[in-house]
């Protein structure tokens, strides 16, 4: 894996570590990840890990581009929006840690091997508020997890929810 540094702001403080897309394991947990979601292999970003260490969390944020933000644009132009994310447990925490989604009452709590995703737009790719989410600290350890996201693609999952925000807690990986 290839290390990024820290990302060190007033939102987050996390280390994160790109994956060496030439290590055999990338293709394999991409490919993985790929298929679960039905995506062309075009439309995912790298894989990276990111750790929280004890205590630290990341406030409230959104993973789409807005669309009203002239930083954006470049992004949204190069690649297309930030349709889904993905999150994988790499660890169980002690305590803390859940990734929480305020707006629609719902937190998980990380454990080893456990997926979450949603949804983070609309099907007319207008952005859905309800994603906005952070990660709590964790408490007694710290935090992994594999982050993916998606820039586009039908998916084979769909909203569930009237409000169109999918979220959806998936068993081990194995």
């Amino acid at each position: 894996m290839k290390k990024s540094g820290s990302i060190k702001s007033a939102e987050v403080l996390s280390d994160s570590t790109f994956f060496n897309k030439k290590d055999p394991i990338y293709d394999e947990v991409n490919s993985r990840l790929h298929i679960l979601m039905n995506f062309d292999y075009s439309t995912g970003e790298d894989l990276f890990v990111q750790k929280y260490p004890e205590g630290q969390e990341e406030k409230e944020h959104f993973d789409y581009f807005p669309i009203s933000d002239k930083n954006s644009k470049k992004q949204l132009d190069e690649r297309g929006q930030r349709s889904w994310t993905m999150i994988v447990y790499l660890n169980d925490v002690n305590d803390g840690g859940e990734t929480s989604f305020n707006s629609i009452d719902k937190e998980f709590k990380p454990s080893k091997g456990d997926v979450v995703i949603w949804k983070n737009v609309y099907h007319d790719g207008n952005e859905n508020p309800h994603t906005k989410h952070l990660e709590k600290p964790a408490i007694g350890n710290d935090k992994y997890v594999l982050r993916k996201y998606f820039r586009a693609g039908i998916p084979t999952i769909q909203p569930q929810t009237e409000n169109e925000i999918t979220i959806i807690e998936i068993p081990t990986i194995d």
